[in-house]
């Protein structure tokens, strides 16, 4: 896996509380309609930020899990729209799809987050 700078990693980090933020704020009810911005902002600092620390190497193993991980990373952008549907009633999908897609995204990134460094190891590439 190529390293993320110090920067970076700070941006990941920050992306990561803020999106675990944004959903749980949703449970709150005075602050629900605060709860897709500050999602938004997570997502858009988590996954551009996972993105770039992409894998160059041959190990077909971390390749499926890398595209998994990448695709979670999209779903977790689908998920800020959704957000702000449900939050305004507005467009097709008022309800709560966006729980489903977020669970989703979460068990791939979870999975892919323990996988990933146990595949590098075996391939001896850690």
């Amino acid at each position: 896996m190529r390293p993320l700078s110090k920067l970076q990693n700070l941006i990941y980090g920050a992306g990561g509380v803020l999106l675990v933020a944004g959903a749980a704020l949703y449970a709150v009810p005075g602050l629900t309609g605060a709860s897709p911005y500050v999602y938004s902002a997570g997502a858009l600092m988590f996954v551009p930020m996972q993105m770039l620390a992409g894998y160059d190497g041959r190990d077909l193993t971390v390749r499926r899990l890398r595209r998994q991980q990448l695709l979670s990373a999209v779903l977790l952008l689908l998920v800020a729209p959704l957000m702000f549907m449900n939050v305004w009633q507005a467009g097709p999908l008022r309800g709560h799809e966006w729980l489903l897609l977020l669970t989703i995204a979460a068990v791939y990134q979870v999975f892919a987050a323990f996988r990933i460094p146990a595949a590098l190891k075996r391939a001896g590439e850690a």
